[in-house]
């Protein structure tokens, strides 16, 4: 989805960077070229595609992926200080992007859109990835500070 908004954009004329991670799904490996640098840039259909390295791994372990979500958010957001922008857009979970869309956001003080297409904490309770109550307040905590952060919300469907 973030592909087409980027298309989308771009032929509306609109200069972007997209900031994702290094390929790792559904294994949760991180691929052989991807593991020599914290950061790889490519072009792809004209956008610049900034990759930062995370930790590989388990991902059915969910404190393996909490520790990789949070080398992300780390790592993303310093990556993120060394491009030019005008706009900050990303989508949730905030447990993923949160930390950096807050700090670039609110540092750069450039606008921010928070693109929300699932409702979180509810689907991980719902879908029992969430068992914790420290967990569900915290990453309840974060979602409602990035909606109340973003100059715009954007939902999938109302």
């Amino acid at each position: 989805m973030v592909g087409m908004l980027a298309d989308d954009l771009r032929a509306r004329g609109h200069e972007m960077q997209i900031i994702a991670a290094v390929p790792h799904y559904p294994s949760g490996e991180v691929s052989w070229g991807y593991r020599e640098r914290m950061y790889h840039e490519s072009t792809q259909d004209g956008i610049l595609v900034g990759r930062v390295r995370i930790p590989g791994g388990d991902r059915s372990d969910l404190g393996h992926r909490v520790f990789a979500y949070l080398i992300y958010q780390l790592v993303s957001s310093i990556y993120a200080f060394s491009t030019k922008c005008d706009i900050i857009l990303a989508t949730n979970p905030a447990i993923e992007t949160g930390v950096p869309f807050l700090i670039v956001a609110g540092l750069r003080r450039k606008p921010g859109v928070w693109l929300v297409w699932d409702l979180y904490p509810e689907i991980g309770i719902r879908l029992g990835i969430f068992h914790s109550r420290p967990v569900k307040a915290i990453v309840g905590w974060l979602e409602n500070r990035c909606l109340r952060a973003a100059a715009r919300v954007q939902s999938l469907s109302a």
